[in-house]
């Protein structure tokens, strides 16, 4: 009756050596990182000069351990902008951690920002580099800007806080409001590959800032930045740049804008109000001459944030649909007459809606010119949406 125990026993024992050999055996197949010999890039902003050459401003995040020693200060000032030059993406990276002596990792990057110097160049021969790279998300935000994007990267916000955060906030809040339209890695990768391809693209503007930087703390505040525009880019070229009722336009047809928000002059005075898109329907018919049309109608509501001379509230309706829809015409004018390509959609609609009876055969380009658009809009006010 005793044999059974010392059994049971001598099994607990062989399975507990098992356990500790595992433990053991498992531990060596694990690559243990310093931090210290790994450079994190969040954001890169990519400038080219008239030789080809790339100046590239990495932001990269660099932990600051105290003097004494212990963990790294999460509310310190560890981000850092490093610049690198190179003939492509790949060599840059390259000369990167040969200056650093330390690997670069490009796995978190959230931000890419190119300077105005890549105006009217192919952007996918840069862009190619992140969205072949497996380790970089394809849902990174892409972003041109007015002068070096260098001014961009590098401006410091709040200590402790990665600008790429930053930046990619402004980007968002800009597109809520119809400035402009979002632009990520995969999206534009799809577009790019479009006939007549055209896309807007988020712009920011870095200006220095009007007060010393030391009434603000050493490092803080140091250029007043902001998306305020967006640029269009036809077939992997950034070309033009869009006024805000170009942009808003834009954004209300292609159904990207949920809301705007606008001073208007109405009868000689201004009125604030705040307009929530509700449906924005894109209807395709052949008219009777044969050729496609395309008929949009806009529906929302609005509310009035302020209106000091007591504007009547039909007036400011009224100021409301014919301000969007000079918007929407704008639009037009710029994308498909002034700089003809496909942002608005247009030939993509019409190219899947009619197919064989009228698309076949005819071009993006031709399909656009041949297309009569119309828009209509309408709206009301409401207090509590």
């Amino acid at each position: 009756m005793r044999v059974q125990p010392q059994i049971r026993m001598l099994k607990r024992c062989i399975a507990a050596l098992c356990a500790a050999a595992a433990v053991v055996l498992l531990s060596g197949c694990t690559k243990t990182a310093d931090v210290n010999l790994r450079l994190v890039v969040h954001a890169v902003g990519i400038d080219v000069d008239e030789d080809g050459i790339y100046t590239v401003s990495a932001q990269v995040f660099s932990a600051q351990h105290p003097d004494g020693g212990g963990p790294v200060d999460a509310t310190g000032n560890n981000i850092l902008t490093m610049v690198v030059y190179g003939r492509s993406m790949a060599e840059v990276k390259k000369s990167l951690e040969l200056q650093t002596g330390k690997e670069v990792l490009v796995g978190n990057i959230e931000l890419i920002v190119l300077g105005s110097s890549m105006a009217d160049r192919d952007i996918s021969r840069v862009l190619s580099y992140f969205w072949e790279n497996r380790e970089v998300y394809m849902g990174v935000n892409v972003a041109f800007c007015r002068g070096m994007a260098v001014d961009v990267v590098s401006a410091q916000f709040e200590h402790g806080t990665a600008t790429s955060e930053l930046l990619n906030q402004m980007i968002l809040s800009a597109g809520d409001m119809g400035v402009t339209i979002p632009a990520r890695l995969i999206s534009i990768s799809n577009r790019l590959n479009e006939e007549s391809s055209g896309f807007l693209m988020p712009v920011f503007t870095a200006e220095k800032a009007e007060l010393p930087i030391e009434d603000a703390g050493e490092g803080m505040y140091d250029k007043a930045i902001g998306v305020f525009d967006s640029v269009l880019v036809v077939n992997g070229k950034p070309q033009e740049y869009l006024s805000s009722r170009e942009s808003v336009g834009v954004s209300v047809m292609t159904k990207s804008a949920k809301r705007l928000e606008w001073v208007l002059e109405v009868d000689g005075e201004l009125t604030a109000v705040e307009v929530k898109i509700g449906r924005v329907k894109r209807k395709v018919s052949l008219g009777d001459n044969g050729l496609p049309r395309l008929d949009i109608t806009i529906a929302g509501t609005l509310r009035v944030t302020d209106n000091p001379a007591a504007v009547s509230e039909e007036e400011i309706v009224r100021a409301v649909q014919n301000e969007l829809l000079e918007c929407c015409r704008a639009a037009y004018l710029k994308t498909a007459v002034s700089c003809p390509c496909d942002a608005l959609e247009i030939g993509r609609l019409v190219r899947s809606r009619l197919g064989g009876d009228y698309a076949e055969g005819e071009s993006i380009s031709d399909i656009i010119a041949d297309t009569t658009v119309s828009v209509d809009a309408s709206f009301r006010i409401y207090d509590r949406w």
